[in-house]
């Protein structure tokens, strides 16, 4: 005879966390993650990191731009004050940046690809540059376009996708600027705070792509 049993009324056999995702065995291709504070399986994107442990890996270079300037992990979040921390990994055309972030209002606070962990140019970014209060696409150029009001202070998804002609943003998964710009060479992930103890930048976890073939 055919094994069978009863479904309790009250169970739901379903994985919605990332503990429940976790449970599981991944192959060399797929990842599990965090998302929107649930958890999901991906293939492997080129670049992630959720900082749920208690330190940076060695998948980052850190870096201080002001006295006691600090990269720290905790709570599940990346918190930058006065300080920065890039991917030792490079990314090229075809990479999009994908992360949860909460920027204060503050100056020169900014996530995004950069030439190198010292940010240098060429550069594109998510943030503020010498005006606090709003969020801006900008690059080393002097472009500076602004992506709506609101966003300061909140946890929100950013998406930065990198062409060959250009770069396209997006908040909450919505297009909101473009930048025509063309960048051949490398870049590195970075997130920068400039100033310390003038608000922190917290990252609740950070992706680049393309992801690994299924």
């Amino acid at each position: 005879l055919p094994l069978n049993f009863v479904m309790p009324g009250n169970f739901c056999a379903e994985d919605v966390y990332y503990d429940d995702f976790d449970l599981g065995s991944t192959d060399s291709n797929t990842s599990v993650i965090l998302d929107g504070g649930d958890g999901g399986v991906i293939l492997k994107p080129a670049f992630y990191d959720d900082f749920t442990g208690s330190s940076l890996s060695a998948t980052w270079l850190t870096g201080v731009w002001s006295a006691g300037g600090t990269d720290v992990v905790t709570g599940g979040n990346l918190v930058v004050d006065g300080a920065s921390a890039a991917t030792v990994k490079s990314f090229g055309p075809g990479s999009s940046l994908q992360f949860n972030a909460t920027f204060s209002s503050t100056t020169f606070q900014n996530i995004g690809f950069a030439t190198d962990s010292a940010f240098d140019a060429p550069w594109v970014t998510i943030g503020e540059g010498n005006t606090a209060g709003t969020l801006y696409l900008r690059d080393d150029l002097g472009a500076s376009i602004a992506l709506g009001s609101g966003l300061i202070g909140s946890e929100h998804y950013y998406r930065i996708d990198w062409n060959a002609t250009g770069f396209t943003v997006y908040v909450d998964s919505v297009q909101i600027a473009t930048l025509s710009k063309t960048v051949s060479s490398g870049m590195v992930a970075i997130a920068s705070d400039f100033n310390t103890g003038s608000g922190t930048l917290l990252v609740n976890w950070l992706r680049a792509t393309p992801y690994a073939d299924s």
